[in-house]
């Protein structure tokens, strides 16, 4: 099962246990309020509370985590069982625990609750806030699943996309290298076949380093047909892990605007710089092309879907932690888009 179909947030992350904590020491304060007079005992009662209650908190955070690779690869209502178990067991134990203590440390003198009442209330609301949170996690589970499934049709929509004209242009230049070359016409037909191959692939990521072949096969393709007209700039982190998985064509979509709308308007040609870098534990990766007078990357009406496209499925698969932007400027049209560190996918 992917990590994407989660019931709940990794448990073993800082930021989880600092949310769990933080919602256990609120429940604690309701719970004082709705049952301490605000009198010197409130402030008592409160720390023995929030400490009880942190008790079940952290231990339950603890044992998920502990289990966490495996509640992942369960099915979503079979993680729903086992973490209402673990809540529900961490619950009594810890409430038997509470008791222990009481009887044989003389805090049973202090602390004015029966064994029944403690295991009834201790159980009922446990139950109560189990059933709320599982809950309003299956929501945002099943929230994320059909913004997965949108994310997929924009890949579909992206796949389905591949201009008649670069596959005409290719076609006549493959049939005119055949009989002056064919050794570049064979390479030519295998990298165009490799284009092919990826536009019908179904899956929705693949490595960094299929992306970058797959940019690098369609720009020889051009480069057969454009010659010195299209020069192109590398420019890659070597300390860039290239097996990181990024969303499928998100990087040779944006080659090809390149090319259509900033190289091909000029009869001089220019050059198409691509660099690929990490910032911080993140992925960014900068197009960046000639802008001819009529409008940089608008010189030619139309076909920017590519680029929405990119940009809706980044918002889709990453939120606020991904971005797209267009920046023009001294003759040139860059688009730059980063994605967030894989830990935090």
């Amino acid at each position: 099962m992917e990590e994407g179909q989660a019931l709940l947030p990794n448990p073993c992350q800082p930021q989880a246990v600092l949310v769990a904590v933080l919602g256990g020491e609120l429940l604690a304060l309701v719970l004082t309020l709705a049952s301490a007079p605000l009198d010197g005992r409130f402030w008592s009662e409160l720390s023995q509370l929030s400490l009880f209650v942190q008790w079940i908190v952290l231990g339950t955070v603890a044992v998920l985590c502990l289990l966490h690779r495996l509640i992942v690869r369960l099915s979503l209502m079979a993680q729903i069982v086992v973490v209402f178990i673990v809540g529900m067991g961490m619950s009594l134990l810890m409430s038997q625990l509470a008791l222990w203590l009481m009887l044989h440390q003389g805090l049973d003198r202090v602390v004015r609750v029966t064994p029944e009442s403690l295991l009834v209330k201790t159980g009922g609301i446990t139950f109560i806030l189990l059933t709320v949170l599982l809950r309003y996690f299956w929501v945002q589970q099943q929230w994320r699943a059909s913004l997965q499934a949108r994310a997929s049709a924009q890949v579909q929509a992206l796949q389905a996309r591949i201009r008649p004209h670069f596959l005409f242009n290719s076609m006549n230049t493959i049939a005119s290298l055949i009989g002056i070359d064919p050794q570049r016409a064979e390479r030519a037909v295998e990298d165009l076949s490799s284009l092919f191959r990826a536009a019908l692939a179904s899956e929705e990521r693949r490595p960094l380093a299929e992306e970058l072949e797959l940019a690098r096969r369609y720009l020889e393709i051009e480069q057969l047909r454009l010659g010195e007209r299209l020069r192109v700039s590398w420019v890659i982190d070597p300390e860039l892990d290239q097996r990181r998985q990024v969303p499928a064509l998100c990087l040779q979509p944006l080659v090809e605007n390149a090319v259509y709308h900033g190289i091909e308007p000029l009869p001089e040609g220019g050059e198409v710089r691509i660099e690929v870098r990490g910032e911080g534990g993140r992925l960014c990766v900068e197009v960046e092309n000639p802008q001819p007078e009529a409008g940089g990357g608008e010189g030619r009406r139309g076909n920017h879907m590519a680029q929405a496209n990119i940009r809706e499925r980044l918002r889709l698969l990453y939120g606020e932690r991904s971005c797209l932007e267009v920046r023009t400027g001294q003759g040139r049209y860059r688009v730059r888009f980063c994605l967030p560190r894989e830990d935090a996918e």
